[in-house]
């Protein structure tokens, strides 16, 4: 499997300056894509990509939708993780049988998602029902497996009840 045709947006990534049809992994960089002589497609890690295995389902017929995954690649000498959602869609184009896949970058919606919105003045917690909680409700709502233990920090002592904890 390799990519045969590419869109504008994808010429602008991937490389030019290596011949095509190339396999996505050897063109992106994928860092499982050096682990074998052969390239992408080849490695021990190869058997659970999902982009790979996306492809071989449209291949057989089969649509995939959205499914995501954290793609790992080569920058330059650094490695980049981007979270991904791959659709692929088998393509019959004049009798010849391809796919069409489609990567979706997710890593703003992402990084959005992750942020937490909290009060700067009373640290309380806005929920997805734009109602303000405690830091304790909050967590223990989305976290079942975290309990609180309360004390207080050596600021905290000294402002509450002007004692330094260095004395006790």
């Amino acid at each position: 499997m390799g990519i045969q045709f590419r869109n504008k947006a994808a010429r602008e990534i991937l490389s030019e300056d290596v011949p095509y049809p190339r396999k996505l992994g050897d063109v992106v960089r994928c860092i499982h894509s050096t682990e074998s002589r052969e390239g992408c497609g080849h490695g021990p890690n190869c058997v659970k990509c999902v982009v790979r295995n996306s492809v071989a389902e449209a291949f057989s017929g089969k649509h995939v939708h959205r499914k995501r995954t954290i793609y790992e690649f080569y920058r330059g000498t650094r490695k980049v993780s981007v979270p991904l959602l791959i659709t692929a869609s088998p393509l019959n184009i004049k009798g010849k049988q391809l796919s069409i896949l489609i990567l979706e970058d997710i890593a703003e919606l992402t990084e959005a998602r992750g942020l937490l919105p909290i009060c700067a003045n009373c640290k309380k917690i806005r929920n997805e029902a734009d109602y303000w909680e405690t830091v304790e409700t909050y967590i223990g709502d989305h976290l079942a497996d975290v309990k609180f233990s309360h004390g207080l920090c050596p600021k905290c002592m000294i402002k509450l009840y002007d004692v330094d904890p260095e004395s006790l």
